[in-house]
């Protein structure tokens, strides 16, 4: 019987834990100081490797079903082109995150051994605007 009561009450714990967790999370993360400014719009902005312009169901893929992505594109903006100003992975990531061609930004090759594969420290990225009109940022790497 005291190992019942034990359990429920280790159980109501966490469950009163996770709450105060999810409630930390939802209200501390808004800025209560921005309720007279005006909305901004959320912004998601996803970038993968090798991915085609064909290989997602939202731009016409019959074979892969993608739902999430789906839902993300029929509820906000699908962009259809783009252009690189390499075609190397990390200059080409370099002139897409400062809205430069790579040659400026100090990417031009991917030789990390010589340091020429990275964006100066100088440079300025979109998530730096962002951070600066006001929105909160973040990177999630996978």
């Amino acid at each position: 019987m005291k190992n019942n009561i034990n359990a429920i009450h280790s159980s109501l714990y966490k469950r009163i834990g996770i709450l105060l967790l999810a409630l930390y999370i939802f209200y501390g993360c808004s800025d209560s100081n921005n309720s007279n400014q005006t909305i901004k719009p959320n912004v998601i902005f996803i970038l993968v490797d090798d991915l085609g312009y064909g290989n997602l169901q939202s731009y016409g893929n019959p074979y892969l079903n993608t739902p999430n992505i789906n839902k993300l594109a029929s509820e906000g903006i699908q962009f259809t082109n783009y252009y690189t100003p390499s075609s190397l992975c990390a200059p080409a990531r370099a002139a897409l995150l400062t809205g430069r061609y790579n040659h400026r930004t100090g990417a031009i090759d991917v030789s990390s051994n010589r340091g020429i594969d990275r964006i100066a420290l100088s440079e300025r990225t979109i998530g730096d605007y962002f951070k600066h009109a006001g929105y909160k940022t973040s990177l999630i790497v996978n």
